[in-house]
């Protein structure tokens, strides 16, 4: 039950980590493996809480901020749902480590002092004053530090050997999430290793190959590729994110074509295309506002 509760605060940290980078309320956000595999940086949040604002009331503030996307509502509840998983923790501490206990605190304490849906007008006489900045860039460094807390609990947690029955759903989401993050450390041999030893290879059958490749056995690389490919029959463009990082490589082009079909590979590359313009446009698009907002406070 402890391993299963800290398993749900990290999942729900990670959704509140990612609210800040979605371009729409219904979009998920281009960065979800960059924030898992620790790669974020500040200046990202910073970025892209410019594009943010608590509530729509701050719409209000001046014609610009009318292209904020309200996240505090979605924030607020998120928090909420980590700090009754925490306090329950709290009932089985004697189960958890003296560290752990430290690190939830930490947690809890970054997320119960801050306010979500803070009003962004207050009224002296007859008169309402706003802020100058309506997004949510003062935040960066409470996200930030959310997000430290989170990679440390990450970390915890993938170096944890949890059985199946004690995870139940969770547990071949966190083999997976470990194996992304070893690839992003470029600790491929170990994830070699690691495939070796498990009986069911589906799971991880991309970064398999993937590994294979970066320590040079191209050959077994391409053959494992193969039989991936055979294995799982879902069209190349769903797993795009897996193949983004090795697809400009001849010989994966051409393994890709030859076991499925030009026309697949296409259909794959025009999305990454598309992916990558709508990424650039709105990472623009954030830009404008932090530097129309950060002109606005200087002046």
């Amino acid at each position: 039950m402890v391993d299963f509760d800290l398993y749900h605060i990290l999942t729900n940290l990670g959704f509140f980590l990612e609210l800040p980078f979605r371009p729409s309320q219904t979009r998920a956000s281009f960065i979800q493996q960059r924030l898992y595999n620790g790669q974020i940086e500040k200046k990202d949040f910073e970025l892209y809480l410019s594009t943010k604002c608590q509530t729509e009331e701050y719409h209000k503030v001046d014609d610009t901020a009318k292209d904020l996307l309200p996240i505090g509502e979605k924030l607020d509840s998120i928090s909420k749902e980590i700090l009754d998983t925490i306090q329950k923790l709290y009932v089985f501490n004697k189960y958890l480590s003296y560290d752990l206990i430290l690190l939830c605190k930490q947690i809890a304490d970054k997320l119960t002092t801050h306010d979500f849906k803070m009003h962004a007008f207050t009224k002296e006489g007859n008169h309402l004053f706003g802020p100058v900045n309506p997004t949510m860039r003062g935040e960066a460094s409470m996200f930030w530090d959310v997000y430290q807390l989170y990679l440390r609990l990450q970390d915890y947690l993938i170096n944890q050997k949890p059985m199946r029955n004690e995870l139940g759903d969770f547990y071949d989401y966190f083999t997976f999430r470990g194996i992304t993050l070893n690839y992003a450390r470029g600790k491929y041999k170990e994830i070699i290793k690691q495939s070796k030893r498990r009986k069911e290879k589906s799971i991880i059958y991309g970064y398999y190959f993937k590994s294979l490749y970066r320590v040079g056995k191209k050959d077994e690389a391409l053959n494992t590729l193969k039989e991936f490919l055979t294995t799982d029959k879902e069209r190349l463009i769903y797993h795009r994110g897996l193949l983004d990082d090795i697809i400009e490589e001849k010989c994966i082009i051409d393994t890709l074509i030859s076991e499925r079909s030009e026309a697949e590979y296409q259909e794959m590359i025009d999305c990454l295309k598309k992916e990558q313009k709508y990424k650039k446009q709105y990472e623009e698009f954030a830009q404008q506002l932090q530097t129309y907002y950060k002109h606005k406070e200087n002046t």
